[in-house]
């Protein structure tokens, strides 16, 4: 689950679902949660192209130098950046029945690129070198831009907690208890309810939960020998396996939040909450936004 995911989880029921939350429905949860939100005005898909041609034009001049292993082994694909502070319904756990019972709290890790593990002084070098290089070559405020608006990035999640902290206080302890007894009319008991009311994690509901399957890839380790330049396998997408004690808790769990009416009493206050935190910060979002989308565009068509 994402940082922002985990943040208001948390704040409502303390789901601490780490590596455990769902991520194959993501269009459906997508389409069920309140439309535009405010911090969709970042613009993290050009910061990420933006990152990306950095690091393509690094890996060029790396190439050009000898070392064309990370040109080579490279994501194809730049990221978007600012997707962490997107909400969807799966912040308040499985989306549905249909998706609790396919993976229970869990998502199915993504694949990994090759690992590229450096023995080779020279190497680190050009790898510095070429950094700098890359940077210069699209503008001298490529590399602090790409810094800053993600810090600014981290400014809007940590008052977005707070101001969302606030804005649920009121209805936070009335929530948890009712989660608690509604999961405790299905089944689940926890061992100590007053301390699971506090903090309604689903690890003290006596579940035992699942695992990603096991991928051969993982157990690589690099050979520690002077002057190479060691390269791991890639690693294919994990499919996370829930307990079938699991998916009974993450089906009950879904039908709870559905009852209580947590997407329609939650997802207003996280608009709310972002959009006064957007509002604190609209003209230096706009200024980045603007200078991103240029750099962007600039940096996309560059070549080394």
């Amino acid at each position: 689950m994402s940082s922002a995911a985990l943040l208001v989880a948390g704040l409502i029921a303390g789901c601490s679902f780490d590596d455990r939350a769902s991520t194959d429905n993501a269009a459906s949860a997508d389409s069920d949660a309140s439309t535009a939100q405010p911090f969709d005005a970042l613009r993290g898909e050009e910061l990420g192209i933006l990152r990306h041609s950095i690091r393509k034009l690094r890996n060029e001049c790396l190439a050009e130098a000898g070392y064309p292993q990370n040109l080579t082994h490279m994501a194809q694909e730049p990221d978007d950046d600012f997707d962490h502070l997107r909400f969807d319904l799966r912040t308040f756990g499985p989306v549905d029945e249909q998706e609790a019972r396919r993976s229970g709290f869990g998502k199915d890790a993504p694949a990994q690129i090759a690992r590229i593990v450096s023995f080779d002084a020279n190497y680190d070098q050009e790898v510095e070198r070429c950094e700098l290089a890359a940077s210069k070559k699209i503008g001298p405020e490529a590399q602090e831009l790409s810094v800053s608006y993600g810090e600014l990035g981290n400014t809007l999640m940590g008052e977005f907690g707070k101001e969302y902290e606030r804005l649920i206080g009121p209805q936070l302890s009335e929530l948890r208890t009712s989660l608690r007894d509604c999961l405790a009319e299905a089944g689940f008991q926890a061992e100590d309810p007053e301390d699971f009311a506090r903090e309604p994690y689903p690890e003290k509901l006596g579940v035992r939960f699942g695992a990603h399957e096991t991928i051969v890839e993982e157990a690589w380790s690099p050979e520690r020998k002077e002057g190479t330049i060691q390269i791991g396998p890639a690693i294919p997408a994990k499919k996370y396996v829930p307990t079938e004690e699991e998916v009974e808790l993450a089906v009950a769990w879904s039908k709870c939040t559905q009852r209580l009416e947590f997407k329609e009493r939650l997802m207003p206050l996280v608009i709310s909450a972002q959009q006064t935190v957007y509002e604190r910060h609209e003209e230096q979002l706009a200024e980045h936004a603007d200078k991103t989308v240029d750099l962007a565009k600039k940096a996309a068509d560059l070549k080394w």
